[in-house]
């Protein structure tokens, strides 16, 4: 057994007392920034974490990138790398329905709290699925350990309420039945 190091002996580390957005880039500038910016800002309040930095740094030019703000009490860092693209799946995709939970208080913002969606993820790959379905309380889908769901039922989006607002999803379905 070793000590716990002090840098990691924090609320945050210990917690997942953060908060986080991650956006895609383009030739190194953010995506909608500002709606990622306002989502992240009422996570920090609610959390009563300081106000993230509004500007973002300078990135490097991925041809696409992924970008990831994360606050804590000590300030505002981030990550930058290129997105690696997986293929895409014309067919559709495998997913197994879990008996995981969003939490009732945390779902709707992106914390460092993100237990439930690891363990979802876990328990889609031990079905060879590539994502784990959560519910809320009720036993209502509304949230995928890896994605926003959206599914295409004949001409119509159809998307669950009550799991993490997608800023990108969002965008998707701007305009769209």
């Amino acid at each position: 057994m070793q000590p716990l190091l002090s840098s990691i002996n924090q609320p945050e580390w210990l917690h997942g007392h953060t908060a986080f957005t991650t956006l895609r880039t383009y030739q190194g500038e953010g995506m909608l920034w500002p709606e990622h910016l306002k989502r992240l800002k009422n996570t920090c309040t609610f959390l009563s974490l300081p106000e993230p930095d509004t500007e973002l740094p300078p990135l490097e030019a991925y041809a696409f990138g992924l970008l990831r703000i994360t606050v804590t009490f000590e300030g505002t860092f981030y990550s930058h790398k290129p997105l690696e693209v997986g293929p895409k799946p014309l067919a559709g995709v495998a997913v197994y329905l879990t008996d995981l939970a969003v939490h009732p208080a945390l779902g709707h913002h992106k914390t460092g709290n993100y237990l439930p969606y690891r363990l979802a993820q876990q328990q889609a790959g031990k079905h060879e699925a590539f994502e784990g379905w959560m519910l809320d309380e009720g036993g209502h889908i509304v949230d995928g350990s890896r994605t926003s769901p959206l599914l295409q039922i004949g001409k119509k989006l159809v998307m669950p309420s009550g799991g993490l607002p997608s800023v990108t999803r969002d965008f998707f379905i701007q305009g769209k039945p």
